[in-house]
């Protein structure tokens, strides 16, 4: 299962996050933050691939606006339909997407997410 992870904060740090859903039982398998390729900032969002048969609907409801450093997260599946669509669309269901993020940097981290190439 593939979620979005938004309203993170900008210091927050992967093992953060990961010890973040383990308090509430779920394995992570990755998580792949959104950086802006210049400056290395975090936008505030990520993506996050879970491990086994992911988390079932009762647990996404839990984690989506839980705080996490204060902020409440919004935590939302990403449905293989969605996926299947290409990068313009995933970028405006994502939305808002930082005006600062190019196109080639938004496909070559949705790509490398998706496990094909940009």
């Amino acid at each position: 299962m593939k979620l979005y992870v938004g309203n993170i904060p900008r210091l927050a740090s992967e093992e953060a996050l990961q010890r973040w859903f383990a308090e509430s039982g779920f394995h992570v398998e990755a998580i792949h933050f959104i950086r802006d390729g210049q400056s290395g900032a975090l936008y505030g969002f990520c993506f996050v691939e879970m491990g086994g048969s992911g988390i079932p609907k009762k647990g996404l409801r839990h984690l989506n606006k839980r705080a996490f450093w204060g902020r409440p997260l919004v935590v939302q599946q990403v449905s293989s339909e969605i996926e299947k669509r290409g990068t313009s669309e995933l970028k405006a269901w994502f939305n808002p997407t930082p005006a600062q993020a190019t196109d080639r940097s938004e496909r070559a981290v949705l790509f490398s997410w998706r496990g094909s190439s940009a």
